[in-house]
């Protein structure tokens, strides 16, 4: 006589809930400014207060003026290496490595696809819009000619301390820096707290309204976003930096063409 065999009730799946981000939303929102904001001001405070009490050395030294791409510099290379610092030290005290910021691997095809899918866009959207300013009569703001008799992207490239210093600061610096922040650490803690949508809306509004510039605003929030989404699907920071670095490439470079033209 065989045994009787009882099968014994399954237990419901529960969903395992995803880990908790590198940082708290607080903790995220707060580097972000620390590191965008805080430093730059504290770097320029000093140059202020000069410029308030008249000293001569800040004008002979031409800290505001020849020299104030070498300035930029140092003040992006300053919060790079905090950056860097902070979330090191982070990792370190949870034992957690780099990846969890977003920096593995990732298949080149789908960041090729999402890349390249952006550019298609972008041109689109620009080729649109000149047609619409053509059609209008509408001057873009970076080909306007201001009372010094210099287009904005001139004084751009001038201020920043010529082509070779703007590129160090906008190629390479700023997509490394702002990816590592706005998708790296801030998207993760946001999605975490209010969900993936909400985590990719807000980041990417944070990021356009970092940038100050109320026309470059209207180009960098949705960039915002579709990094964001980017970066959910690849899982990877990388494509985000090479789309990041790419486009500022070429909006740098048109400007040059600008100045030299």
């Amino acid at each position: 006589m065989q045994p009787q065999v009882t099968n014994s009730p399954q237990l419901p799946l529960v969903p395992i809930p995803p880990p908790p981000p590198l940082y708290t939303m607080k903790a995220a929102v707060f580097l972000v400014l620390l590191v965008i904001f805080l430093i730059p001001l504290v770097s320029f405070l000093p140059l202020l207060a000069g410029m308030l009490l008249g000293w001569d050395f800040i004008e002979d030294a031409g800290v505001l003026e020849e020299n104030f791409g070498s300035f930029m510099l140092l003040t992006q290379s300053v919060g790079l290496l905090i950056t860097i610092s902070l979330v090191h030290n982070r990792l370190k005290k949870l034992n957690l490595p780099w990846s969890a910021i977003g920096l593995k691997k990732f298949r080149l095809s789908q960041a090729v696809r999402y890349i390249g899918g952006f550019y298609l866009v972008m041109v689109g959207l620009a080729l649109i819009a000149g047609l619409i300013a053509a059609t209008f009569g509408i001057e873009p703001p970076s080909a306007s000619i201001n009372a010094s008799g210099k287009t904005q992207t001139v004084e751009l490239i001038e201020s920043m301390g010529g082509f070779w210093a703007t590129f160090v600061l906008t190629v390479i610096f700023a997509p490394i820096i702002e990816e590592i922040l706005f998708r790296g650490i801030l998207f993760p803690a946001i999605k975490y707290r209010y969900g993936i949508i909400a985590g990719i809306l807000v980041s990417g509004v944070l990021f356009g309204l970092a940038h100050l510039n109320p026309l470059q605003i209207l180009v960098i929030i949705p960039m915002g976003i579709y990094l964001a989404i980017m970066y959910q699907r690849t899982k990877s920071i990388y494509p985000g930096i090479i789309l990041h670095a790419t486009w500022n490439l070429m909006v740098l470079l048109i400007a040059q063409a600008a100045v030299t033209g």
